[in-house]
């Protein structure tokens, strides 16, 4: 399975944070990557430049995601807030967020991330969803049971 990673998991690998180094080691020869949402928003948040990216590349493997396009993602990241309309439970999916998501739906590919709220999302859409860290977050995930929503349009 090649997972795709988020924005959270970009900085702390470039952190040298341990449990995402041990997450990217483990993973690398499934073929991490990232999408173009994610590596607009590490590069403006001025958290990371393409030097950073290009060594993660050369550490880790991780890849930017080319067969999906920046409209492809911003299309398919409207339909996935679009399934947590008039949620009863008042659940929302903020649009970086659904861009972060959106190439791990349309390649039905796993995404990793230290995101808990990422995470909820992600597995209430039905997505493969990991969450990397540790401490009472890591508890949260694992205990969470996905309340799922229905993509508008969607298999």
């Amino acid at each position: 399975m090649d997972p795709q990673v988020d924005v959270n998991a970009l900085i702390q690998l470039l952190a040298g944070t341990q449990v995402f180094v041990a997450f990217a080691i483990a993973h690398q020869s499934a073929g991490l990557s990232y999408n173009q949402a994610a590596k607009v928003e590490f590069l403006a948040n001025g958290v990371g430049t393409q030097f950073d990216l290009d060594t993660l590349e050369q550490r880790y493997g991780i890849v930017l995601i080319t067969d999906i396009t920046g409209t492809e993602i911003d299309g398919t990241a409207r339909l996935l807030q679009d399934a947590f309309n008039g949620d009863p439970m008042g659940r929302v999916l903020h649009l970086p967020d659904a861009q972060i998501l959106a190439s791990a739906y349309l390649k039905n590919e796993a995404i990793a991330t230290g995101d808990l709220q990422l995470f909820k999302r992600a597995r209430d859409l039905g997505l493969l969803a990991t969450f990397i860290g540790a401490g009472r977050a890591s508890g949260r995930a694992a205990a969470y049971v996905a309340r799922s929503v229905r993509v508008p349009g969607g298999p």
